[in-house]
């Protein structure tokens, strides 16, 4: 009974923490966004998707590419790395790279939250508002009790809309 109760408990703890994205060590797994940006640390993609990452913190996009490049170079099947090449090129303005990158990073992982995070903000931002709607409900099966993607995401039409009330 103990055993019961203990297991009931640590369920009871273990689900919030999930929900928020935390997982117990050694139960993350890879893809899907979660932020593993490259295997094993300290090899070389691992430099340069940190790089990457601290160029992407502070804006310097080209710079950003260049690394992702490199490391996309040696693994191209890295949805991680193709998802922020995307996000890269987008910040740039450059919409048709951006969908290309993302296009690719979920043709890795249909399931990378981050990558249909940021292709539906490139959808609003390019005035595809159905478009961004369904990579919009894709993130709401992924995420049944949210996530900060969808988060992300749903804020990012709070401001489209926001905008074009302003604007017309």
């Amino acid at each position: 009974m103990k055993l019961i109760r203990r297991s009931v408990l640590a369920l009871a703890l273990l689900v919030p923490l999930c929900a928020l994205g935390v997982t117990p060590a050694g139960a993350a797994g890879g893809g899907g966004g979660g932020g593993s940006y490259g295997r094993a640390s300290g090899d070389a993609e691992d430099r340069d998707l940190r790089k990457a990452k601290k160029a992407i913190a502070k804006e310097k996009w080209e710079k950003a590419i260049r690394y992702l490049q490199r490391a996309a170079s040696r693994e191209p099947r890295n949805a991680d790395a193709q998802n922020l090449l995307g996000y890269a090129h987008r910040r740039l303005g450059k919409y048709d790279d951006a969908f290309a990158f993302y296009d690719k990073a979920l043709s890795l992982d249909p399931e990378h939250k981050q990558a249909l995070e940021y292709l539906g903000e490139a959808y609003l931002e390019t005035d595809q508002m159905a478009e961004a709607e369904k990579l919009r409900d894709r993130l709401r099966r992924l995420c049944p009790l949210s996530c900060d993607e969808l988060t992300q995401l749903d804020g990012a039409f709070e401001r489209h809309a926001g905008a074009q009330a302003r604007s017309g």
